[in-house]
């Protein structure tokens, strides 16, 4: 059987590493978790060195994948990848990719892939030998999945944490929108951070999902939504274009003024609203299950190219 390390965080039941690993098992691989951040905050970094070195050494998996590795010595990614192959999983925006110096990951690895197409093009202008591919995250069928709400509320539901676009946008819907997630000032949310089955008993409750964008990159909120027979109401960007349909698998406007016509006419219009839904549930559940995403890394890897 072969085998994948992931170096990211699988000790978290919400986190996305835990799900790819699943969908990893799903395809065939074993997995060995090493879960750099508890290492480090246990132990420190020089013992996380030694610990991920000692276990590609012991275990010798065909591929190690990196996530979320910012604050690694890029250094040790490289004597990673001196042993066997490596793959730098990148799921944040073009600020976060510059902030932290992503380039100094990228060009230590075999392959790259990042969650928007921004990201893949400041890879690509830096000495990376390799291709970087565009590969959004995916959802887990098994936790997000339609459930019966005939009596949806008549109202809009934003889930993620507090940001100054978000704070300025939604305060200027507060009788549209509930929230929930970190951050919120108490008059806009008093509504902690939901996920797993809390999430998806969330969405399943209201008519329409808002996501509002970072830039260009649109997120998990979108196939989580999707996956659980939501319609979802997004703000545009380019990227979202390249997998969904508009007015077929989801919704998206490019101006408040737009947000709220199409707010006005979903919020009236059932049976199109449902319509859109299911083909957004059919889409994900065909094409971006996290099964299909480490499927799309294995192949990659398999072909070489």
């Amino acid at each position: 059987m072969p085998k994948v390390m992931i170096v990211g965080v699988l000790d978290k039941p919400e986190s996305t590493n835990v799900w790819m690993a699943k969908g990893f098992k799903q395809n065939g691989w074993g997995v060995i978790p090493i879960n750099y951040r508890t290492i480090i905050s246990k132990e420190g970094k020089e013992v996380f060195y030694d610990y991920l070195l000692w276990a590609v050494n012991r275990y010798k998996p065909e591929l190690v994948l990196f996530s979320k590795i910012n604050g690694v010595n890029p250094a040790i990614v490289q004597k990673v990848t001196e042993q066997c192959t490596t793959w730098y999983w990148f799921m944040d925006n073009i600020r976060v990719a510059e902030a932290i110096r992503a380039e100094q990951y990228v060009t230590r690895v075999n392959f790259a892939s990042a969650t928007s197409s921004e990201v893949v093009e400041f890879f690509d202008r830096h000495k990376y030998t390799g291709k970087s591919y565009l590969i959004i995250e995916g959802y887990d069928p098994d936790i997000f999945y339609p459930e019966d709400n005939t009596n949806k509320i008549d109202k809009i539901l934003f889930f993620g944490s507090a940001t100054a676009k978000r704070l300025n946008f939604v305060s200027k819907h507060l009788d549209l929108i509930d929230v929930y997630g970190q951050g919120w000032p108490e008059e806009i949310s008093p509504n902690p951070p939901i996920v797993l089955a809390d999430l998806r008993k969330t969405i399943n409750k209201y008519k329409i999902v808002l996501n509002l964008v970072h830039s260009n990159i649109f997120s998990d909120r979108v196939v989580t939504t999707l996956g659980c027979g939501g319609f979802l109401l997004s703000e545009f960007c380019d990227d979202l274009s390249l997998f969904f349909d508009n007015k077929k698998n989801l919704v998206w406007f490019k101006n408040e003024s737009e947000f709220m016509e199409l707010v006005e006419y979903y919020l009236k219009h059932d049976d199109e609203r449902e319509a859109i839904a299911r083909e957004g549930l059919e889409k994900v559940r065909k094409l971006h299950t996290w099964k299909d995403v480490t499927e799309k890394i294995i192949t990659t890897i398999m072909r070489g190219d």
